[in-house]
Order: structure tokens, then sequence, then C-alpha cells
């Protein structure tokens, strides 16, 4: 299963959703094809890209149950407009700035389905922070790329969990892929070491260190937390 197919099925039982950063649109179109979900917002900083949105969905029939917004993060929703709201890809401090812009906006949507590009653990922390519960978090291969996705809901219990770089939902549905995606990780963060010391430098020293204080990390989850029933 890939992103877009992961996404859908994460929003399915929603009636209406916002796509922020909605690129293409593509999302929004899936939702309305295959899943319950009556309306769409699909939203993008850039106007461009929203309009090969707007030709998207009204080339496959769905232009009565979409609107198009130019606008940055959440700024171009009205409060409780919907009941999803789903941001991929976008690198996950930018999500952590999107969310935490205007909390009282965010806390009135139910769910938000995430995909960052980078820092997970950033992701997992604000929306703990801001009360939702982690209703599912799983990884997903494409190509040679691991992406994360993670569906967090003000219905699902908040339960804080030991550690923001893995959670008890990422090693029970996703663990052999989850295993794969430390490895990789290992694999490049030595690979790095090894160019780095060929061009050794009071500088690359202390970028050396950081690597293999995150190879010790990565070597903990592997050896002891993937072991999760």
């Amino acid at each position: 299963m890939d992103r877009l197919e992961t996404i859908v099925k994460l929003a399915r039982n929603s009636n209406s959703v916002a796509d922020i950063g909605c690129d293409h649109g593509q999302v929004g179109v899936e939702l309305l094809k295959s899943t319950g979900v009556r309306h769409v917002i699909s939203t993008d900083i850039s106007e461009k890209c929203l309009k090969k949105s707007e030709f998207l969905f009204a080339s496959t029939g769905f232009q009565s149950e979409y609107d198009g917004r130019v606008g940055d993060g959440l700024k171009t929703l009205n409060r409780g407009e919907v009941d999803t709201v789903v941001i991929a890809g976008m690198g996950g401090d930018l999500i952590k700035d999107i969310v935490t812009y205007d909390i009282g906006k965010t806390l009135s949507f139910k769910n938000f389905i995430i995909q960052p590009m980078t820092n997970p653990d950033v992701v997992r922390e604000t929306f703990y922070k801001l009360g939702y519960g982690l209703e599912k978090d799983l990884i997903v291969i494409e190509g040679s790329k691991y992406y994360f996705l993670m569906k967090f809901s003000s219905l699902t219990d908040k339960k804080l969990e030991k550690d923001w770089f893995y959670t008890s939902s990422l090693l029970r549905d996703s663990i052999e892929t989850y295993k794969e995606y430390l490895k990789f990780n290992l694999n490049k963060n030595n690979a790095i070491i090894n160019e780095i010391k060929l061009n050794s430098s009071e500088k690359s020293d202390s970028r050396i260190s950081e690597l293999k204080s995150n190879n010790e990390k990565l070597r903990t989850l592997l050896e002891e937390k993937v072991e999760y029933k």
C-alpha cells in the first residue's frame, strides 16, 4: 500500500476533509471516488497548484463536492469546518508550526492525518501536547524511501508513549517495515561516517559523533524495542 492509498484508508470514515498543501489534488479526488467522504476542501499556498487541483476535480466530475482555496496552513479554514485535516508531504517542523499557529482553530478539528517528510518524532510530540490521541502510526515504502503516516484523533484516548521515535501502534502495525527502516538508516549513517572520514576536520568530528550517537539509538530500537506484541 502506497502513501495515497494509506491516506485514503485512514480518512475513509470522514464526512468532510481538508487537504492542506494539496498540490494537484489527488488525495481529495481519490477520497470522493472510493470512500464516503462527501466534501473536500483543497488548499495550497500556490495558486498555480490549486488551479491544477481544480482542473482534476472538474475533469473527474467532482466539481460540486470540491472547494479550492489559496492560502497558508489552516488559515483558509473556518473552525470546525471539516471532520478531518490531511497534511502530507511537509517537514515535521513546518507541520508543528501550522498546527500551533492558532491552537483554538486546530482543536476544532476532530482528526488529523499527517505524513511528515522529516522529524516524525516532532509531529507525535506536538499532537500529544495538543491533547490528541494517536489512533494509527504506520510506515510505508515507495521505491527506496520510507514514509510515516499517522492519524491523530480527539476521540481517541491520549496515551503517553515511551519514546517519540517509536510507538506501540507503529510496532504493532508496521513492525517488519519498521525494522527495514531502522537498518536502512543505520547503513546510511555508516556510509556517511566513512565518507566524512576522508575529509577529517574538527567540524566533521562533531558530525561523526552525532551520527554515531544516532546509530546507538537505532541499534537499541532494533535490539529491544521492536519486540512489541
